[in-house]
């Protein structure tokens, strides 16, 4: 836990950004890993309130909307998800990226951030 918080922190550091947006955490069928990444959101949370980094936690849902992502499973909306940066960006990513990277669309296309 700590060495992630000291790696997410040090990325805050570097890339000093004005507001943050990252995914709700989800219960997907492992209490140990929801309640572990559920304190790292908690510990990254109060970290932006320190350092007065604005953020928005965004539902699955909510992003994959504004990229139309279909799929009724979570395998498919993955896959779907990688199609939509392939066709929208030319670029190949896995699914984790292709998850950052809708999310940074979800963003650009709907937050609007007070300067």
């Amino acid at each position: 836990m700590k060495q992630m918080r000291d790696k997410i922190i040090q990325l805050i550091e570097e890339t000093k950004p004005n507001f943050i947006v990252f995914e709700g955490v989800q219960y997907q069928s492992n209490q140990l890993t929801y309640s572990q990444l559920s304190q790292l959101q908690g510990v990254i949370m109060g970290y932006l309130f320190d350092i007065n980094i604005g953020f928005e936690i965004v539902k699955p849902s909510e992003w994959r909307s504004i990229c139309g992502i279909k799929g009724r499973k979570r395998i498919e909306q993955k896959k779907n998800t990688q199609i939509f940066i392939k066709e929208k960006y030319k670029i190949d990513v896995d699914e984790d990226t292709a998850d950052a990277i809708g999310i940074g669309y979800f963003a650009i296309n709907k937050i609007k951030v007070k300067k």
